[in-house]
């Protein structure tokens, strides 16, 4: 198709026209995207509450990400997006060394505006269910993150990550077909399964681990 949308998989969908107005709304170029919006929880959940606040978009909103010297406070986070399918592939796509697709949508969020995308914040698209810390198969998504966020700090806050735009689009054939750090499997071999390294990035400082 010549656009794509991607959506979580645990929630369900607005009844409005979301889609339709994303389309709309979507600015007449190339490289122009919507975000769309969601929210998690129920209203009595004081992360409701604040998803609707337009701010709450921006990665500068996000104490974790705005510490990033090279993810800057101003751009908008594109959790759920819609944009032409060859842009996408222009710029790389998910880089797939990110376990959970969480940080990987804000690594992608950065590039594409590194690149000169221009965001548009559109409506709400999706409900999205809460696991509140380790309930429910909540568990594996907080180990993930929890490795995610050296990966995105080793990606951003060094020199590196400067204006990081665009990736090879194969870079998924880079990681392994088993995470060894969850599940066991080779570690050390620098060629073959079992190794990933990101895109762009640095093997040192804080929060660097192999």
């Amino acid at each position: 198709g010549e656009y794509v949308l991607w959506v979580a998989d645990d929630g369900t969908f607005n009844a409005a026209n979301s889609i339709d107005d994303a389309f709309a709304m979507r600015p007449d170029h190339h490289k122009g995207i919507v975000t769309l919006r969601y929210l998690e929880g129920s209203p009595k959940d004081i992360i409701h509450g604040k998803m609707q606040d337009p701010g709450w978009w921006n990665i500068g909103h996000h104490p974790m990400l705005a510490h990033a010297p090279h993810a800057p406070n101003h751009y908008l986070l594109i959790m759920l997006g819609f944009m032409r399918r060859d842009y996408l592939v222009e710029v790389g796509g998910w880089d797939c060394c990110f376990e959970h697709v969480g940080l990987g949508c804000v690594d992608l969020s950065i590039r594409l505006q590194n690149d000169g995308a221009e965001i548009v914040l559109g409506g709400k698209l999706m409900d999205i269910s809460i696991l509140p810390g380790k309930s429910g198969d909540h568990e594996p998504i907080r180990n993930a993150h929890k490795s995610d966020k050296g990966l995105f700090n080793q990606m951003y806050h060094f020199e590196a990550g400067a204006g990081k735009s665009k990736i090879d689009f194969d870079n998924w054939k880079r990681a392994p077909e088993v995470w060894p750090r969850r599940f066991g499997g080779p570690r050390g071999n620098k060629t073959g399964p079992g190794y990933t390294e990101p895109a762009v990035g640095v093997k040192t400082g804080p929060g660097y681990t192999e």
